[in-house]
């Protein structure tokens, strides 16, 4: 009867052992898929991470004029929020301040297509958005109000931005030309020789 009994307890004692290792694999496995899902997921974030960046580009006939916002990253980039400062003055940039900008400094605003960052606005990877550019190219006169714009004053964009994944980057660039040393080639830029002398007004 005793030797029955022990081999009961044996047998419960194996059972009950069977039922730890299963539960402790079971658990290992549950950990390592866990593991993996969190690579997996960091791996997706790098792959689909943006990178904004800004320019202000002067390059005459059949170029680009204008400053431009480019998302050099590799996924979209959704803007939360935008600055732009002009002369130590900040502007709410998720909307349209450019005519009150150029207003003040007394630049045609008519020579330019301008546009603002408006909250959740995506910036799709490797494309390149004017923040500003010329619009009347024929005008010799815009390459002169281009030329004030991004020479004589001091500009600053500030952009708080979001991946796909809801992380969070920040940017801040100077994108005006002042204080570079830049020179304007005039004849390139088919400027009359009358208005040298205005742009640094």
């Amino acid at each position: 009867m005793e030797t029955k009994k022990n081999f009961a307890w044996a047998v419960i004692d194996k059972i009950k052992n069977f039922e730890f290792w299963g539960i402790a694999i079971g658990s290992l496995a549950l950990i390592a898929t866990i593991i993996q899902g969190w690579h997996a997921r960091e791996h997706n974030k790098l792959s689909v991470r943006p990178y904004l960046t800004m320019a202000a580009k002067i390059e005459g006939p059949g170029g680009k004029n204008g400053i431009f916002i480019e998302n050099a990253g590799l996924g979209t980039a959704i803007i939360k929020k935008a600055i732009i400062r002009f002369n130590q003055i900040d502007y709410d940039f998720n909307k349209i301040v450019w005519p009150e900008i150029l207003g003040k400094k007394g630049i045609d605003k008519m020579c330019f297509e301008r546009t603002w960052l408006p909250v959740d606005a995506a910036i799709t990877t490797t494309k390149e958005e004017a923040i500003i550019k010329l619009t009347r190219a024929d005008s010799k006169g815009c390459y002169l109000e281009i030329s004030k714009l991004v020479l004589n004053n001091q500009i600053s964009v500030k952009i708080e931005y979001e991946s796909l994944y809801k992380e969070s980057f920040v940017v801040e660039k100077e994108v005006s030309l002042q204080g570079l040393g830049i020179e304007i080639d005039y004849g390139k830029l088919l400027l009359a020789p009358k208005y040298k002398n205005k742009l640094l007004q």
